[in-house]
C-alpha cells in the first residue's frame, strides 16, 4: 500500500495525541520490551510531574520475563523510591494492561485525584488513552509522554516494513476495538484529554 504524504500526516497526526503532562497522580507505562517507557516515567517521577509509577506487562515472548518486572528493575536503579512504584505483571494487551492494573491502582487510597500520564509509544497514544478512559474510573484526564520506537520513528514510519505494519495496525485497530467496546472515545479540553 503506497501512502500519500498527506496520508502519512493524517495517519501520524490521529495516532500521536499529543498533552504535555502538568501534573498527575500516576504515570501509566503500557508493556513493552523497551526500556524508554521506565526511563520516561523515572523521569516524570523525578521531575515532580507524578506521584507515583505503575508498570504494567506480563510474559514477553522473546525475553520470557514479565516486562513490567524489566521495567521495575529500571525505575529503581533510576532512583525512584520502591513504595512509589506499582507492578502489574500478568497482562498480555493494552487491554490487560489496563484492566489488571486497575485493582491495584485502587487499593492506594486517594492515588486518583483527577490525572494520570500515559507513557506509550507514539504510535499508540490514542489507544492508550482510550482504552485508560474506558476502564479507569470517570473523570479523569490524560497526558501523555510518548517516546520514539527506535525501528518505528515519526519521521521514517512509512518507509520500513515494520514501521507500516505497527503504525497501520494501530490506525485500522481502533475503530474496531471501539465497535466491540473495548475503548472510550477521548476529546481535548483544557490542555488534557478527557
Amino acid at each position: 500500500m503506497l501512502l500519500t504524504r498527506a496520508e502519512r500526516k493524517q495517519i501520524a497526526a490521529y495516532l500521536d495525541l499529543e498533552a504535555p503532562v502538568e501534573k498527575a497522580d500516576v504515570a501509566f507505562v503500557f508493556g513493552t520490551m523497551s526500556l524508554a517507557p521506565a526511563r520516561l516515567a523515572a523521569e516524570l517521577f523525578h521531575q515532580g510531574k507524578v506521584s507515583s509509577i505503575m508498570l504494567t506487562g506480563g510474559i514477553n515472548r522473546q525475553t520470557r520475563y514479565p516486562e513490567a518486572e524489566t521495567h521495575a528493575k529500571e525505575v529503581v536503579r533510576l532512583r525512584v523510591p520502591p513504595e512509589k512504584i506499582l507492578v502489574e505483571n500478568g497482562s498480555t494487551n493494552t487491554m490487560e494492561n489496563v484492566m489488571f492494573a486497575r485493582p491495584i491502582l485502587e487499593a492506594r487510597p486517594n492515588l486518583f485525584s483527577g490525572a494520570v500520564v500515559a507513557v506509550t509509544k507514539w504510535y499508540h497514544a490514542r489507544r492508550a488513552l482510550m482504552t485508560l478512559k474506558r476502564f479507569l474510573p470517570p473523570g479523569l484526564r490524560f497526558y501523555t509522554a510518548r517516546y520514539e520506537h527506535q525501528e518505528i520513528r515519526r519521521d521514517n514510519w512509512w518507509q520500513t516494513p515494520i514501521g507500516k505494519k505497527c503504525v497501520l495496525h494501530e490506525w485500522r485497530s481502533i475503530p474496531i476495538y471501539l465497535e466491540q467496546g473495548n475503548l472510550a472515545e477521548i476529546t481535548f479540553q483544557d490542555g488534557a484529554w478527557r
